[in-house]
C-alpha cells in the first residue's frame, strides 16, 4: 500500500509536467507502473473505504462496428 504523501508527490510532479513517468518513478521510489497507476487514478488506497468502488467490466455483445 503506497503512503499518501508518496501518492501526493507523484501527482504534484506529474502536474508540473517537467518530468516523464519513468523520471517521477525514479525520483519517488517506486515503478513507472505505479506513477502510471496513480495518474490514472487506479490506485485507490490513498481514498476512504466509503469512496472505493468496485469496478465491473462490461462486455459488448455483437460483431463491432466501425465508426463515421
Amino acid at each position: 500500500m503506497l503512503k499518501n504523501d508518496i501518492i501526493k508527490r507523484i501527482l504534484i510532479l506529474a502536474k508540473q509536467g517537467k518530468l516523464s513517468q519513468r523520471q517521477i518513478a525514479k525520483r519517488v521510489g517506486v515503478s513507472r507502473g505505479t506513477v502510471q497507476a496513480v495518474v490514472h487514478g487506479r490506485r485507490l488506497e490513498h481514498l476512504p473505504a466509503s469512496m472505493k468502488t468496485v469496478v465491473t467490466w462490461v462486455v459488448p455483445s455483437g460483431k463491432p462496428k466501425r465508426c463515421h
